[in-house]
């Protein structure tokens, strides 16, 4: 590769085009490694800020202590830079660099009261992947606006987030419904025997919403129920039945009364939601498709086609889990 260090210092010095100087100022660090610090430094002073970041990086990745000590004097004065612009850039260098020995300046970035530069260090967490930007990551999730940046991130650490995610689904810290959610969605977007084995040990989860998320999650990652996770997944069954009846005679009790259809509502949309759980944990069982396809003909389909969807029902569970599972499932 060495022998092309010609050909890209020309387009280095003839290009009048920032992205292409750019990539050039990386790709000389990269090649002349020693000696990147004779080449890049002057261009830590250039009037076009995206090839002073592109000259930062060059030096922080390939330029060994000379060049850490150039440019990390320049990063430092970008973080604490008054201007939002120059933190956001800030932290683009750290993420361009990816090393996880630079991670210390996203502490603070992460914590900027300005918006776009939290969006920036989110970022930048993702490709620096350092356990202690975590906490911060989750105080992000949090925030609405800075969720969908939060939750790649947290997506691109992959099992390095597992024991916190562990944490957060056994209480020992403290989040929100909707955080819980997105780790869950976390987890089902990675692939390996951790994050199903995290998945597993909170499948009983306390709140019914996130307990279905596990269990979509699950299904997602291809986990089928193994035998001795069938007791398991039974008694789960045989919980969610349980509340479901109560649902069922708490709705009988209240009547058709005007003054209870708000209440009604809810426990009808509750009573949805026991249905939803019990049809995910018998696809961690049984063929995941045919049961879910089961689910969508009893609540959307012809009479006809929901007569076949409990008769495939009937035929497929067992005799001990009819009684829990088919009165829930069909109220006739």
């Amino acid at each position: 590769l060495k022998a092309a260090l010609p050909a890209v210092e020309k387009i280095l010095t003839t290009t009048a085009e920032a992205a292409i100087a750019g990539a050039a100022l990386r790709a000389v660090a990269a090649l002349t490694e020693g000696d990147a610090i004779r080449i890049l430094a002057p261009y830590l002073d250039a009037t076009n800020a995206e090839i002073r970041t592109a000259a930062l990086v060059g030096l922080l990745r390939y330029g060994g202590i000379p060049g850490v000590l150039a440019a990390g004097e320049r990063l430092l004065a970008l973080e604490q830079a008054p201007e939002p612009a120059a933190r956001q850039r800030a932290a683009q260098v750290i993420g361009e660099v990816g090393v996880q020995q630079f991670y210390q300046p996203l502490l603070r970035l992460l914590q900027d009261p300005d918006r776009s530069v939290r969006q920036a260090a989110i970022l930048a967490a993702a490709q620096v992947r350092h356990p202690d930007l975590l906490p911060l990551l989750l105080v992000n999730l949090a925030v609405a606006a800075t969720r969908p940046a939060t939750i790649t991130a947290l997506t691109a650490y992959g099992e390095t987030m597992l024991p916190v995610v562990e944490q957060a689904l056994t209480g020992q810290i403290t989040l929100s419904q909707d955080d819980l959610l997105c780790l869950v969605q976390c987890c089902g977007q990675m692939q390996g025997e951790k994050p199903t084995l995290l998945l597993r040990q909170v499948i009983d989860h306390p709140d019914h919403s996130v307990g279905y998320a596990i269990l979509v999650a699950l299904q997602t990652v291809g986990y089928r129920a193994s035998a001795e996770d069938l007791q398991r997944l039974m008694a789960g069954l045989q919980r969610d039945a349980t509340h479901g009846l109560r649902l069922l005679l708490a709705q009988q009790a209240l009547g058709p009364a005007p003054a209870f259809t708000q209440l009604q509502q809810a426990l009808a949309d509750e009573l949805h939601l026991v249905q939803r759980r019990l049809f995910r944990r018998l696809a961690l069982r049984y063929d995941a498709q045919a049961i879910l396809r089961a689910e969508h003909q009893l609540h959307a389909a012809p009479e006809s086609a929901q007569a076949l969807a409990v008769e495939m029902l009937d035929v497929t569970l067992t005799s001990e889990e009819k009684p829990w599972v088919l009165p829930l499932l069909n109220p006739h």
